[in-house]
């Protein structure tokens, strides 16, 4: 390790290939021996820098050197006990003691007064939630530390504070938050800091490559690797190589792939990075298969599937069970083709709801966190004026009895004036949000409310369903009555499908005589009862205006979420199909739609709703 690897780095286990192996990169690699400890606080001090130096390089050393300076904890003040308590949870982060890594963090931010080291207990705090699995403690955390980062005036602590930001994105899958903060982080460094500024180039480069941009991801890893040779950082060129190298596997380049992973296993192998390595083996059986080398590949998968059964193995054993399966089926042997498929697939499911469980909690933490961010500016504006109305009263205090009456005059203008402007914001934003005509919420508005709900809904496991009905033969109407009384029978519509339908459901107008009612927490049954409902009460309207008698009745379309529904998008499109289907079954009915397919309700419920 080069003498200028000087800073802490955090890598946590996620889908990407490039992260998922590693915690920490890097230690605080400071040269000498420790100093004799002597009953002073700078021997102490001494001592915990020593400390922090082999904490991650000297895992074992690190430990006995923590009960050591824990026997003496009543001689360290509470900065020092905070400092000896983050090492010590690092150490646990290493051994995969999650939840006594993050009670020693929680005792350490007790005790901590320095601003930058509060603000470094936090970042592992949110890596500690990750790797627990606790994906929203993780934003949360995130969230709250995010202004703290951004008032520090230390450079260098502000850019290793946005560079673990820009891991913990990563970890979360969050590639445009990552690349936001990579960017940060690279400006910064530039010209200043060539360590960090490698591993933000690094970090750039994953970003395109995990949104399948490969030809742009290859030219910056070719980059990193350039400027990270140059500045004597081989474990950084080694990354590259593999980055590199996948992005020859996903074109199917295998020849290419199969010498960069052979470089980056030999440059994995000076650092004894077993976990980078367990990647490059993985990946180097996918690419034995394809250049049809079976049995570099067999050799290579099986040294993966002995692994230990533990969550940072699994990505690499979602590999080589797929290879293995492949090799098992080329040559005959169908019964250990079939086991090894079933175990990819089982690994695989593994990944796929660790992936939805991240989403989930990241989209409801965006949700959150935009309402909050309103919430705080309203605070803000109280403050602002409790300032402005602060100064008044000094003002007032120090002029004669004219000029307060001049004052107080005109803060009754301006009071009127910010009452009368308040008004006409609220009626604006009305006006802006519902259908003048028939009081439901507009259609853009309507959508984005209903899915923000969707989003929070699903993340507690609860069910969602969709209505979307249609006024029949609206056309007639409003050709032949006018289109007052067109007018008119939207707004009775609107009023009946009210009383149907209780304070937490949305009724949504999308658009002429189409209307669409988002039910959160409310099952397939329920969601066919309201319709139900607010068909009957629909075709009971008494359709009479301006001496015109004419009938009003309207065609209704249901659905509920499935498993698969990561938006309201395909329900709603399900509603339709449904609703569509009612129009062709004879109007004024409702049909309700399983999937896709075009399935409809089971025969039980044909004697209540109609089938399409």
């Amino acid at each position: 390790m080069v003498n200028q690897d000087r800073r802490l780095l955090l890598f946590m286990p996620t889908k990407s290939s490039f992260t998922r192996s590693l915690f920490l990169v890097l230690a605080f690699c400071l040269s000498g021996v420790m100093p004799a400890m002597a009953e002073s606080r700078a021997s102490y001090e001494a001592a915990l820098d020593h400390l922090e130096s082999i904490q991650v390089a000297k895992p074992q050393q690190a430990r006995a050197e923590i009960e050591r300076l824990l026997a003496l904890k009543s001689e360290l003040s509470n900065e020092q006990l905070s400092r000896l308590l983050i090492s010590q949870s690092i150490v646990h982060l290493l051994d995969g003691k999650f939840q006594l890594a993050l009670d020693n963090l929680q005792h350490a931010e007790r005790l901590t007064v320095s601003n930058s080291r509060l603000t470094s207990n936090y970042l592992y705090q949110a890596t500690t939630y990750l790797s627990l699995g606790d994906y929203e403690s993780a934003l949360d955390i995130i969230a709250k530390n995010l202004s703290r980062i951004e008032q520090l005036d230390e450079l260098d602590i502000k850019i290793s504070s946005y560079l673990r930001l820009t891991n913990l994105y990563a970890s979360l899958e969050a590639y445009s938050e990552m690349t936001h903060y990579a960017q940060l982080v690279w400006q910064l460094s530039k010209d200043t800091d060539p360590l960090n500024h490698c591993y933000a180039s690094l970090f750039l480069a994953v970003a395109e490559f995990k949104q399948a941009k490969y030809m742009q991801a290859e030219k910056l890893f070719q980059i990193t690797q350039d400027f990270c040779a140059a500045n004597n950082i081989p474990l950084v060129v080694a990354m590259s190589n593999k980055g590199k190298a996948e992005t020859h596997l996903k074109r199917g380049n295998y020849s290419e792939a199969l010498s960069l992973l052979l470089e980056a296993q030999a440059g994995y192998e000076t650092f004894a990075f077993q976990m980078e390595l367990n990647s490059v083996t993985a990946l180097l059986a996918e690419t034995y298969y394809h250049l049809q080398q079976p049995a570099q590949a067999k050799l290579a998968a099986n040294a993966i599937m002995a692994l230990p059964e533990a969550p940072i193995n699994i990505e690499n054993k979602v590999i080589a069970s797929k290879v293995l399966a492949y090799l098992a089926h080329a040559e005959g042997n169908y019964q250990q083709a079939y086991d090894s498929l079933a175990l990819h697939q089982a690994l695989a499911k593994t990944l796929l709801d660790e992936t939805k469980a991240k989403a989930q909690a990241y989209h409801m933490a965006k949700f959150e966190n935009g309402e909050m961010t309103r919430q705080v500016r309203m605070l803000e504006q109280d403050r602002e004026l409790y300032s402005a109305r602060q100064e008044l009263k000094a003002l007032e205090d120090s002029r004669n009895s004219m000029i307060l009456l001049v004052t107080l005059g005109g803060m009754v203008l301006v009071s009127i004036f910010g009452i009368t402007t308040l008004v006409q914001k609220q009626r604006y934003k009305k006006l802006a949000q519902f259908d003048p005509l028939t009081g439901a919420y507009n259609r853009g508005i309507g959508q984005e409310l209903a899915e923000n709900i969707y989003v929070k809904t699903v993340a507690y496991h609860k069910p969602f369903s969709v209505i979307i009905l249609d006024l029949d033969n609206f056309k007639l109407i409003n050709d032949s009555y006018g289109h007052h009384a067109g007018d008119w029978s939207l707004k009775q519509v609107a009023k009946v499908v009210r009383k149907c339908i209780s304070g937490q459901d949305m009724l949504v107008r999308m658009g002429g005589e189409e209307f669409a009612i988002f039910l959160p927490n409310r099952d397939s049954e329920a969601a066919q009862q309201i319709a139900e409902l607010c068909r009957e009460g629909i075709a009971a309207i008494e359709g009479k205006y301006n001496n015109y008698t004419f009938d009003i009745t309207a065609s209704f379309g249901v659905t509920s979420n499935l498993a698969d529904d990561l938006s309201l998008d395909p329900i709603t499109h399900r509603a339709d199909l449904a609703m569509y289907r009612a129009k062709k079954a004879g109007r004024n009915t409702v049909v309700f739609q399983l999937d896709n397919s075009g399935e409809t309700l089971p025969n039980a419920y044909q004697s209540k709703f109609a089938l399409g």
